[in-house]
């Protein structure tokens, strides 16, 4: 026979390594993803999509954006700084325009699976985001957080989880299901 031991991880030990200060930014982490997962009850399912959608988007731009060239008269603070805010303004403004184009917009199922999309989809919101803004942050920034915080969000296996995973829920959840018979006429 096969004999398999599971060990779960110290829930006490990792909580205690945290830094639970107003000093520390693990504290504002939890609080952010919390903020994000009930904003995202509120909002109609394209609405999340369109964030998800404008995340993805506006860290490609950053991320390519020629700031070497067009701001090679800045320091680095500064030019950190401007990613930085140049990502969190273009999530808003992408964000404004793709939930008013309806371009996301489908049908929702019952209380129970809408309340879990919302909250699968606002922890990877808020996931995907946090994840994408740690890597604009100036390494003196990056002290004040845990290491606990910095491997969940900022390490490199971290960050392909968190970008990929999204587009697989995508992918599996919204998955129509074929019934027999004819095709709707929509």
């Amino acid at each position: 026979m096969l004999d398999k031991t599971i060990t779960f991880p110290n829930i006490a030990g990792i909580t205690n390594s945290m830094s639970w200060s107003l000093n520390g930014f693990d504290f504002y982490i939890l609080l952010f993803f919390a903020i994000v997962v009930l904003l995202c009850f509120f909002f109609l399912r394209h609405k999340i999509f369109a964030l998800l959608f404008s995340i993805y988007i506006s860290y490609l731009v950053i991320l390519f954006f020629p700031f070497n060239l067009w701001l090679k008269n800045l320091n680095l603070e500064l030019t950190d700084k401007i990613k930085i805010w140049g990502f969190i303004g273009l999530i808003l403004v992408l964000f404004f325009i793709f939930s008013r184009s309806y371009i996301f917009l489908s049908q929702s199922g019952g209380v129970i699976k809408s309340f879990i999309h919302s909250l699968i989809y606002g922890v990877l919101n808020a996931g995907l985001f946090l994840t994408l803004l740690i890597l604009f942050l100036p390494l003196n920034w990056l002290t004040k957080f845990s290491g606990i915080s910095l491997n969940f969000l900022g390490s490199d296996t971290a960050r392909i989880i968190w970008i990929i995973l999204p587009i697989i829920l995508i992918l599996f959840i919204n998955k129509k299901r074929k019934r027999p018979g004819r095709p709707s006429l929509y």
